[in-house]
């Protein structure tokens, strides 16, 4: 899939910042987001409504690549005709893949490790309910029954050799979750993310599952590493301190959840919160925060209690 878009001439491995400048940032589109628009010729598939882009946000690191790029395809009303057209292309060069019904959708997928490429259609006759208003559908009503094209590349960061060694000799303080979950986990390698927290991330290794499920230091204390659904490795001159939410139970069972403060180095969002673990209780991370703050020297703030509503 990945040959695919370098045959097709997306620049998925340029960063934000690199292709922002090379393309722009407009929000003349449908919904009205500040959007970065890969313009190639010829275009990738027949029948694009606009070229491929991503969301522009505060949040992303513009020295990442997008880990998402998204379009729409149509060629007439009729949603079914329009995701036929376009997972009729993606065939030629992705090999054959069903177009099945998936709750109120029709949608199609090839998958490769933590590489997605999906298709998703809106039939008029899947719907039930009034029609949620949607001003991009007013704005673009081709939109109604547009197929919807989403790629997920699965890029993160690759170890280097010091991050390498740091997870070699890795100890784990304690779990990042205190219960079993009902299902069985994906394969780290197999794992979808969120890219807003692409820079801390890192490619898994082969020995992933030796640490999955763990979190704590590095054996000479300068990094944090966790390792729940993504691998996370930040050196701890980027951690600011820790932080405990609570949760008691209300409509919903209560929790918590302990998460470190990071420092991103870019100024239109300077800090973010790194996952580090998760627990069924209210309480249930205190002491743990406690110990992991005082191996790191680093301060941590337990959050006064909420009600889970």
């Amino acid at each position: 899939m990945l040959a695919w878009m370098d045959a097709a001439g997306l620049p998925w491995r340029a960063t934000r910042g690199d292709l922002a400048a090379r393309f722009g940032v407009r929000t003349d589109n449908p919904y009205q987001w500040e959007l970065v628009s890969l313009d190639i010729r010829p275009p990738p598939l027949d029948g694009m409504l606009w070229p491929f882009g991503f969301q522009s946000f505060e949040r992303y690191n513009p020295a990442m690549p997008p880990e998402r790029l998204s379009t729409h395809v149509w060629v007439k009303d009729d949603a079914e005709a329009n995701i036929g057209y376009a997972a009729a292309q993606l065939a030629r060069v992705l090999g054959e893949q069903p177009v099945v019904d998936r709750y109120n959708t029709r949608y199609a997928a090839w998958r490769w490790g933590s590489t997605l490429v999906s298709l998703t259609a809106w039939p008029a006759a899947m719907q039930s309910g009034p029609e949620l208003f949607n001003p991009a559908k007013d704005r673009d009503p081709r939109l109604k029954t547009a197929c919807s094209v989403s790629v997920q590349t699965g890029w993160r960061p690759s170890l280097s050799a010091r991050e390498r060694a740091w997870l070699e000799g890795f100890v784990p303080m304690g779990a990042t979750r205190n219960w079993i979950s009902a299902q069985p986990k994906d394969p780290a390698n197999r794992v979808l993310y969120a890219e807003t927290l692409l820079e801390f991330m890192r490619h898994p290794p082969a020995d992933v599952e030796r640490f999955r499920g763990m979190f704590g230091l590095s054996n000479d204390g300068d990094a944090l590493i966790a390792c729940d659904d993504a691998l996370y490795v930040v050196p701890l001159t980027q951690v600011n301190g820790f932080e405990v939410t609570r949760t008691l139970p209300a409509k919903g069972g209560g929790g918590s959840e302990l998460v470190a403060l990071c420092d991103t180095g870019y100024v239109a969002c300077l800090v973010k919160k790194i996952p580090v673990a998760r627990g069924s209780s209210a309480d249930d991370l205190n002491e743990v925060a406690a110990r992991l703050a005082a191996a790191s020297g680093k301060p941590f703030t337990l959050g006064e209690y909420d009600y889970d509503v």
